[in-house]
């Protein structure tokens, strides 16, 4: 009975990795103008005391505007100011990748931003949150050379319901990424730089599930049968793998069966 239950188990495993695979070579394409993904309050994100964050991306462009696109936003608990983000910019010093730890209060905010170059890209940062601490990043498995690498003080906004999380674009749904995402990946705790390394080397679709607290399905939507050029509209949902909240859609991004199973060099 023991032997059947554990190949039952195991059959099961194997069932779920396979149906993981078959997510490995998807998409969503933003068209840098309206398209965004909305997610709800999620505890398992809510003020985390350390964070790394993956995503697997292609590059169009970054438009020469100097706002930031969110590849991934945090707001806080008010839904009026940015908690965190992770986000491209077209800056005095070029196409640049920059986490962003804002301030409550007037504080300012901290952060470690990067030269970045269009094309398909690994980006990865890590935090502890504290003002003693730089933030890191990594751009297809490296750690990158800081153009901006801050340690400013000051109060974290409060991250407490009913605060949400955007994906793609800022919440006005103004600065929106111009590019597919393959994956975003939120820990919570902080990847070591081989983890990051070896995520990168093996183009994994989600490169460990130790401390993953938000996983958004970005290989599939609700009510769709087929995925690759279909446009998603606001019931087409995003599921969050780990909390199971529903990633809104808006705007027309597009699924695509686009693979990051290579990358530029």
């Amino acid at each position: 009975m023991k032997k059947i239950v554990a190949l039952i188990l195991v059959l099961a495993l194997l069932i779920a990795l396979g149906a993981r695979e078959r997510c490995v070579p998807m998409g969503i394409e933003f068209d840098g103008t309206n398209d965004q993904i909305l997610y709800p309050y999620t505890e398992t994100i809510a003020g985390l005391s350390a964070m790394t964050i993956i995503s697997q991306i292609t590059i169009d462009t970054i438009p020469n505007d100097s706002t930031r696109r969110p590849i991934v936003r945090r707001q806080d608990n008010a839904q009026v100011n940015t908690a965190w983000e992770l986000a491209l910019v077209d800056a005095a010093d070029g196409d640049v990748i920059a986490f962003v730890l804002n301030y409550s209060g007037g504080g300012g905010d901290k952060t470690s931003a990067a030269n970045i170059t269009v094309g398909r890209r690994f980006v990865a940062v890590t935090t502890d949150f504290s003002s003693a601490n730089k933030h890191k990043l990594y751009i297809d498995g490296a750690e990158v050379t800081y153009l901006t690498e801050e340690t400013n003080t000051g109060t974290r906004y409060s991250e407490a319901s009913p605060a949400g999380t955007s994906v793609g674009s800022n919440f006005a749904v103004t600065q929106v990424i111009d590019g597919t995402l393959h994956s975003v990946l939120i820990y919570n705790r902080i990847l070591s730089a081989q983890e990051i390394l070896d995520a990168y080397n093996s183009k994994l679709a989600i490169p460990t599930t130790r401390g993953l607290v938000f996983a958004p399905h970005l290989c599939g939507a609700a009510g769709l049968q087929t995925f690759d050029g279909a446009t998603l509209g606001g019931t087409n949902y995003i599921i969050d793998q780990i909390s199971g909240a529903q990633g809104t859609p808006s705007g027309s991004p597009i699924g695509r069966a686009d693979t990051y199973l290579t990358f530029d060099n």
